[in-house]
């Protein structure tokens, strides 16, 4: 599991690597759904150290164009932390990446010490709600208020917004109602490997 391996790849200073390997294999893996008809975006999440180095946004850009993607089929997933450890840094590239029209998402919404602030310097595309509130909504009243306002939030700065952790018919139905724009679950599908997604595609969504 990624609790697993991510700390693993960090103490051995193989998180570069690793994190170009998962880059690599993702577009690939978008470029072949393409080719069958298919065309979706990618989210990738990004680990802190990506962002210590300036060149991330050309390197990403040209992998795009290698693989004949555009800029809007790639969101990167960012979390608070990551960008609290190198954050003047991590501004200059984030912005670059904006401006090469590459998506954004704050991942784990709610769960850091300086959301607001960061939604305020960062030009974010989207915003993730954590799992904790929205598995926690149809039963908790603070949990749905903090769903309910982090749609509202989302949506007046223009981003939209996903769910994180849909696991049942009532928590979808919630999330519709309230207008959340993307969702993110088990109830949709469990995770599969990518050559399995147009058959699924077909027999689930056509």
């Amino acid at each position: 599991m990624p609790d697993i391996i991510i700390p693993l790849a960090e103490q051995s200073g193989l998180m570069d690597k690793l994190s170009a390997e998962v880059l690599q294999q993702a577009f690939r893996q978008v470029s072949e759904w393409m080719a069958t008809g298919l065309k979706t975006r990618v989210a990738i999440n990004m680990a802190p150290c990506n962002f210590k180095d300036l060149n991330l946004p050309e390197l990403i850009d040209v992998k795009i164009g290698q693989y004949g993607l555009g800029p809007d089929q790639v969101t990167l997933e960012v979390t608070e932390t990551t960008l609290m450890q190198e954050l003047i840094k991590s501004l200059d590239i984030l912005t670059r990446l904006r401006m090469k029209q590459i998506k954004l998402s704050i991942d784990d919404f709610g769960t850091g010490y300086s959301s607001l602030q960061q939604l305020h310097r960062i030009p974010f595309s989207e915003m993730k709600i954590d799992k904790s509130f929205v598995i926690r909504a149809t039963s908790d009243k603070e949990a749905l208020a903090i769903v309910k306002m982090t749609i509202l939030l989302g949506h007046e700065l223009g981003m939209k917004v996903v769910a994180e952790g849909i696991e049942n018919r009532e928590t979808w139905d919630l999330l519709s109602d309230l207008g959340c724009d993307v969702a993110q679950g088990y109830f949709i599908a469990k995770p599969m490997p990518g050559g399995q997604l147009p058959e699924w595609v077909r027999n689930h969504l056509q």
